[in-house]
């Protein structure tokens, strides 16, 4: 499963999904926010393919359209407003547990540090915390495992087909033009992985 499929089976699954739209060369993107744009294949590995973060909306739209021209007409092109994560995390989906990470910031921080703030393991039997207890709020951790439950659900033949699949989100925030946080933090998933 690729990043726009996943983007598809997050919107079909009713998780609160990156709200995603599809570029076309009459697009206007919306002034005094940023935006991300990445191009897209419905099908096969999509690791590496360009895009660009964070960009205010004149320079996403020229990208957008150069990029709609590189790929022609079978190309895809997504987009969706930047934000900026307060918390970030991966829900693990195995047959027998879940396993909610959380950490400060961005995704990036858990991705490549290996920082973790909050891990919560549930299984039928107990729910386990390691960590600083406390870092994700009683609702945000009702929230989390909310909608574990109902991913667990809708996606029980991909899970059934993979050993475990992932859930990447973060509360977070839309931006303003220097990547300051613009209006509440809201939970939004934006990868969802079977491996």
């Amino acid at each position: 499963m690729n990043k726009l499929q996943g983007f598809y089976r997050l919107r079909q699954g009713g998780l609160p999904a990156v709200p995603w739209q599809t570029f076309a060369p009459d697009t206007r993107l919306e002034e005094g926010i940023l935006w991300t744009v990445r191009s897209a294949v419905e099908r096969g590995d999509d690791q590496n393919l360009p895009r660009l973060v964070g960009a205010p909306a004149a320079e996403a739209e020229t990208f957008a359209q150069g990029l709609l021209g590189e790929l022609g007409p079978g190309g895809l092109v997504v987009y969706y407003p930047y934000f900026v994560a307060e918390k970030s995390g991966v829900i693990e989906l195995s047959p027998f547990r879940t396993v909610i990470e959380a950490v400060r910031g961005d995704l990036w921080n858990l991705a490549t540090g290996g920082e973790h703030d909050e891990t919560v393991v549930i299984t039928d039997e107990d729910v386990e915390v390691m960590g600083d207890e406390g870092f994700l709020s009683p609702a945000e951790l009702d929230e989390l495992a909310d909608c574990a439950l109902r991913a667990r659900r809708r996606f029980r033949g991909e899970l059934g087909r993979a050993s475990a699949l992932y859930l990447e989100w973060s509360y977070a925030c839309k931006s303003d033009l220097q990547k300051r946080p613009a209006g509440p933090a809201q939970l939004v998933f934006y990868e969802l992985r079977a491996v």
